[in-house]
């Protein structure tokens, strides 16, 4: 279930990327964390986006980080890979 929902946020992310407020965004999502993990969503966001720079031109202005936690950081990966897929 997880993965999906990683899956459908980088999608919308990366499909309505002119729509999305992504300054609302920060401020909604510095103080939540993913579930079970101490990881922000904001940084999990952050993570994606960095991906998706990768793999295509700059569309997110976003600073590059690195995440810890291992679990999360696959399920964001593969999250990025399933988008790129559909792009």
């Amino acid at each position: 279930m997880s993965e999906w929902s990683f899956a459908d946020a980088f999608a919308v992310l990366y499909f309505r990327k002119d729509e999305i407020g992504f300054e609302k965004l920060k401020q909604m999502s510095r103080e939540k964390h993913t579930s079970k993990t101490d990881i922000r969503v904001w940084t999990a966001i952050k993570y994606g986006c960095n991906l998706l720079n990768e793999r295509l031109s700059r569309i997110f202005k976003v600073k590059s980080i690195e995440l810890k936690c291992d679990n999360v950081r696959e399920l964001i990966k593969e999250a990025v890979e399933k988008v790129m897929e559909f792009a």
